[in-house]
Parts: C-alpha cells; structure tokens; sequence
C-alpha cells in the first residue's frame, strides 16, 4: 500500500491540507533528529525552538480528546 504524498513534497504546509501529521510520526521523527519528541504534547506550552518545522501546527489549539 502506498502512503498518500506529504504536503512539502507537493508544495504545500500542513496548515493548506486538512491531512494532519500523526502524533506518533512526528515524534519518530524529532527522536530520530536527536530532539525532545515533543509534538502535541504538554511540553508544547514551554517551546522555545523557534525553528522547529511542526511549531505552527503543534502550538495549535486541539480539542482533549483528540490528543
């Protein structure tokens, strides 16, 4: 099964899609990039990385039952 394209590699932000990045990717991710996996989780409240490439989507607000 082919997974559907990431919205950079079609030139577009997560913010112009309503395809949003799991949770658990993204912190696959930041763990692999030898950072804090800290995408959507309570530690989003105390971010200073202001280069991080998921900041805009995970600063968000979201609902509690959808974290």
């Amino acid at each position: 099964m082919d997974a559907a394209p990431l919205p950079e590699a079609t030139g577009q932000s997560f913010e112009e899609t309503d395809w949003t990045p799991p949770i658990i990717w993204v912190r696959s991710i930041q763990r692999a990039q030898h950072r804090v996996p800290c995408y959507r989780s309570d530690e989003r409240f105390r971010c200073t990385v202001q280069d991080c490439e998921w900041r805009n989507s995970c600063l968000k607000l979201v609902a509690a039952w959808r974290r």
